[in-house]
């Protein structure tokens, strides 16, 4: 089904609230782990006890996993730098969820994938919301390098016109 809901940004929800078509609600685990973690014990979290417990809607020893017949549609803010002028920026990027398998970026919604998608390397920026513009070191080098060459020129050109008068 096409409804979406707001979860955690650093995936952190228990669970999450969805309500069907009918505006019924239906609570899901939804943390999830890797089959493979079992064994290891690195599955944290609330216990399952069918796979309609979990949003993955797979249960492996009382444990939500990531389910790759039916992934987890995820989607994130993916944050870029500002560069020379351009200003920070965010766009929608919607994929599998974090501890799917992957083989390129695009497939997770962090664009990021290293065999499996994991979190973005850039989170919201701390001035997210700001009006402000909060320029880079480059940017304020450019604009220190621009002063000083036209300061630089105007004294060249005072000092040639200076000299062409005291010579008269």
């Amino acid at each position: 089904n096409n409804i979406c809901v707001e979860t955690d940004f650093m995936y952190d929800d228990e669970t999450i609230d969805i309500p069907d078509e009918h505006g019924n609600i239906t609570r899901y685990i939804a943390k999830n782990c890797g089959e493979d973690e079992i064994p290891y014990g690195l599955c944290h979290g609330m216990e399952c006890n069918t796979d309609s417990d979990c949003l993955s809607n797979k249960c492996v020893s009382k444990h939500c996993v990531n389910n790759e017949e039916e992934p987890i549609i995820h989607c994130d803010d993916i944050y870029t730098l500002p560069r020379f002028i351009i200003k920070e920026s965010s766009y929608m990027h919607c994929g599998s969820a974090l501890g799917y398998q992957c083989q390129v970026n695009d497939e997770c919604s962090s664009k990021d994938c290293d065999n499996t998608c994991s979190l973005q390397p850039l989170g919201p920026p701390y001035f997210e919301g700001s009006t402000s513009y909060v320029p880079n070191l480059f940017t304020v080098l450019l604009m220190f390098m621009s002063v000083f060459a036209f300061s630089m020129g105007l004294t060249i050109c005072c000092c040639r016109q200076f000299t062409k008068e005291s010579n008269k």
